[in-house]
């Protein structure tokens, strides 16, 4: 599978494309600019992928471990519950 910033940039030469084809400089201007926003997304997207490819691979290998931590994160009760409780019901 391609990176999303190879994909993101197969879409910018696809634009690219367009905007030499086009006749009229309206339609070159538009994936003109479509094709600049494509190039800046696949740059964005290297920096972030860079981050999550990681993260993706660690919950890949190791399902079980990150799905136990996130459930006892749910399952923690939230700062001030034993306040609230030895206070008793609001009303």
């Amino acid at each position: 599978m391609s990176s999303r910033s190879e994909r993101y940039l197969a879409n910018a030469e696809k634009c690219q494309q367009c905007a030499d084809a086009a006749y009229t400089s309206g339609t070159k201007n538009l994936f003109g600019e479509l094709a600049s926003q494509w190039r800046r997304l696949a740059e964005q997207a290297d920096g972030t992928d860079e981050i999550a490819v990681p993260l993706l691979e660690k919950i890949r290998h190791h399902p079980a471990s990150i799905t136990s931590s996130a459930e006892n994160n749910l399952h923690a009760q939230p700062e001030g519950a034993t306040v609230m409780a030895r206070l008793g019901p609001a009303g």
